[in-house]
């Protein structure tokens, strides 16, 4: 199989695509779960979101209750030493059903899930994306030492290319503008260096590798690293 394809289908694929793409309240209500040491998903997402202040509405089936809670501030995700279920359990309101996709408070409030507006599903998608993209940094900067700048910006390539693998497969020059965008170079090169590589010659292939990490400012080793995971 060719180096090009390899590293497209990797890179597109088996490396990140592991990452299930959730909402920003899934993301909230797992950690809920997570931190609180439940099982089964003991508390579920309701309403995602609510039109009242970023809140959502959850069923709680320890006490076979619904619940309102904002969101974690502007964060779907809380830091090490933060305690999802903790802040939930501070947090949370009682609601009931009142009817028609309604829940009301004790405040009066009636939360109800926000109308599927063009705009409104932009912001979704986009949140959506967003999520993704820095789930895919973080999962780069962690395995391939990349700082967090490179991380981000090889997840936002990776994820533009997956969105147009998704629609069609890839063209040659495709491929090679996603090798400019990765290692600076066109992908058809490592194929043949390493290639040159295989019988004898490393003198083009230590060339690219050199290009490369300076490219994504890592130094040699790591970036031979980086290739050989990806080609193996």
């Amino acid at each position: 199989m060719k180096i090009s394809v390899v590293l497209s289908i990797l890179l597109l694929s088996a490396l990140f695509t592991s990452c299930r793409l959730s909402t920003k309240a899934e993301l909230f209500v797992n950690e809920i779960n997570s931190k609180g040491g439940l099982y089964g998903e003991t508390i579920n997402l309701v309403k995602d979101p609510t039109k009242v202040n970023n809140q959502i509405v959850v069923w709680d089936s320890i006490d076979s209750k619904f619940y309102v809670v904002k969101l974690y501030g502007n964060r779907h995700l809380f830091a090490a030493d933060e305690d999802a279920y903790a802040y939930y359990m501070e947090n949370r309101q009682e609601v009931v059903p009142a009817g028609h996709g309604y829940y009301s408070g004790a405040d009066g409030k009636l939360y109800e899930v926000t109308e599927n507006a063009s705009k409104d599903l932009e912001k979704a998608q986009a949140l959506i994306d967003g999520v993704q993209i820095n789930r895919m940094a973080e999962q780069a900067v962690a395995e391939f030492g990349l700082s967090e700048e490179r991380g981000h910006a090889v997840a936002n390539v990776l994820f533009q290319f997956g969105r147009i693998q998704r629609n069609r497969s890839l063209t040659e020059n495709d491929l090679r503008n996603l090798g400019q965008e990765l290692v600076g170079s066109d992908l058809h090169e490592f194929e043949a260096a390493l290639l040159a590589r295989a019988e004898g010659d490393a003198s083009s292939f230590d060339s690219l590798i050199n290009k490369a990490a300076a490219f994504n400012k890592v130094t040699p080793e790591q970036m031979q690293a980086i290739v050989e995971t990806l080609v193996k």
